[in-house]
């Protein structure tokens, strides 16, 4: 899900080796494709669903992937799951030199109306408490010795006081970080 597969639609799939993708959010639609996929069922009724059918076609299932409405109900991102060095060794959003950094999204979705927005997370904006956010961000620094974050939110700054309730849990907490913002 995403915003590159928002834009692109079924040519995301061209070109890669990709089975199924998105339109939107991704967590629901993903969790149903693995449900379906380890009951041998039909993947016609997840909405949003763009996937290769048994001929090799591209398939784009009617409708949208649904809003996760409580973001603080969503799991901490698996970077277990990844080689975190190669990782880093990947240029992220912002041009920074090398360093143990790793990216986040807190929120989603904006009520702004710039006419060259993909507004793939809607028009809506949600957004992850302070506790959460930082009860994550503590978790990453513990476990791979992260000294740098990258928002990658579309408007991390909508909520001002989100932004200091946020900042004031680090300085509580005590994180050396470096932030920065990739939008």
């Amino acid at each position: 899900g995403g915003p590159h597969v928002s834009a692109c639609q079924e040519a995301a799939l061209v070109g890669n080796v990709a089975d199924a993708a998105v339109s939107g959010e991704g967590e629901s639609a993903l969790e149903q494709l693995i449900r379906a996929h380890q009951a041998g069922a039909d993947l016609t009724s997840i909405p949003g669903l763009l996937w290769r059918n048994g001929g090799g076609a591209i398939t784009r299932n009617p409708g949208a992937a649904p809003i996760i409405e409580d973001l603080d109900t969503l799991p901490f991102l698996a970077y277990d799951l990844l080689d975190i060095r190669k990782y880093r060794r990947v240029q992220s959003h912002a041009h920074m030199p090398p360093r143990q950094y790793l990216s986040f999204f807190s929120s989603r979705g904006c009520p702004c109306k710039c006419m060259y927005c993909h507004q793939v997370f809607g028009k809506r904006f949600r957004a992850q408490s302070p506790e959460r956010v930082v009860a994550e961000i503590e978790h990453h620094t513990k476990a791979f010795g992260v000294t740098s974050i990258e928002f990658e939110d579309d408007i991390f700054n909508f909520d001002p006081k989100r932004v200091l309730g946020i900042c004031d849990l680090i300085a509580k907490r005590n994180l050396k970080l470096r932030i920065y913002f990739g939008n």
